[in-house]
């Protein structure tokens, strides 16, 4: 299994969340936001978003 290392740079993060509104994938774009911004793991986010 690879190891995978955060992103820690601001200006990488700006970066991606620049490069997802331009490519219109709005979804993506929230989870980012969403992740970044919460205590919850992606798996938490995952399950809440199918978990209707």
């Amino acid at each position: 299994m690879e190891k995978v290392e955060p992103i820690r740079s601001e200006k990488k993060i700006k970066d991606l969340k620049q490069y997802l509104l331009g490519s219109k994938n709005m979804r993506n774009y929230v989870l980012i936001v969403l992740g970044l911004n919460t205590p919850l793991r992606i798996s938490d986010m995952w399950e809440d978003v199918y978990d209707f």
